[in-house]
């Protein structure tokens, strides 16, 4: 992972409310910059290492729950979005 998207991620994980607008506000860098960061942190890191749940509000992180497996790392978006249709992918 790069440094950069190592800061914005250790600023996510260490905030109380991650708020994604407020880290990008923080760090002087654009709100899509911000969710780059994140998604490479998805990537690169273990499943185990990553706070999924952290990102979905808890309505949706139900939905999903009814809709998807349990492993979030098997979680398919296409899927999740035929379920949920105001399903955004970040």
């Amino acid at each position: 992972m790069s440094g950069s998207a190592k800061q914005t991620f250790d600023l996510f994980v260490s905030a109380r409310q991650p708020d994604p607008a407020t880290i990008a506000q923080l760090r002087k860098i654009k709100l899509t910059t911000v969710y780059e960061h994140l998604i490479e942190a998805a990537i690169e890191l273990p499943l185990d290492q990553f706070p999924y749940q952290r990102l979905l509000h808890e309505p949706t992180l139900t939905n999903l729950r009814q809709a998807a497996p349990v492993n979030v790392g098997e979680w398919q978006f296409k899927a999740a979005k035929a379920q949920i249709t105001d399903l955004q992918f970040f």
